[in-house]
């Protein structure tokens, strides 16, 4: 597990300013992953880090944005889920995010998307 994932996991990883995890990012494998295989998006997507969410994807090019954890969940799934609108929007652009992948719930991004009228 990298030290980006596991500052993450940390239950106050929302108290820790963006530029500390921009410090590590570009030292960090970036497609590394946790017990329940997410990677560093997900895991910035579900705690509602966009700044962060944004910033690792700009660094797209080194992990796979559309990655699918244990739940068969995206980094665009969760970032629906959790209202990160920007952040979706950021994935769906880079072409790679996967909005087709169907999880756990039996739903997709365009359902998801269509459901908070985005």
């Amino acid at each position: 597990m990298s030290i980006l994932i596991t500052a993450l996991k940390l239950k106050e990883s929302n108290e820790i300013p963006l530029e500390m995890f921009k410090c590590v990012i570009p030292t960090t494998d970036l497609s590394a992953t946790d017990e329940n295989e997410r990677n560093a998006l997900m895991l910035a997507c579900e705690k509602k880090l966009d700044e962060l969410a944004l910033e690792l994807i700009k660094h797209g090019d080194k992990f796979d944005l559309g990655h699918i954890d244990r739940f068969r969940q995206t980094a665009l799934l969760i970032s629906l889920y959790e209202g990160l609108h920007d952040v979706a929007l950021e994935l769906i652009k880079t072409k790679k995010s996967k909005p087709d992948q169907i999880d756990h719930n039996d739903t997709n991004a365009l359902v998801l998307a269509c459901e908070q009228n985005m």
